[in-house]
């Protein structure tokens, strides 16, 4: 994970917690860049356990590139 994501450079926006969801809205840093990735995370919770977990990146570019991830012209995704 570190390889990719620079935790020096990790900020929370906001975090909302209600009847066992969780939202956390955070910016980290891809690792050898001076891109910042923000991501909305969404947990579900029972008994104290996280059951579900959905993670939404915005404006990937850099993580992508980072990841030798190439979309095409079409939107399709190449590795």
């Amino acid at each position: 994970v570190t390889d990719v994501f620079d935790f020096a450079r990790f900020s929370y926006d906001n975090v909302v917690a209600e009847d066992g969801h969780v939202v956390a809205v955070f910016n980290i840093g891809v690792t050898g860049t001076d891109a910042i990735v923000k991501i909305v995370d969404h947990w579900t919770l029972l008994d104290g356990k996280a059951i579900s977990l959905w993670a939404v990146y915005f404006e990937p570019q850099a993580l992508l590139e980072k990841l030798g991830i190439k979309l095409t012209v079409n939107g399709g995704m190449n590795a």
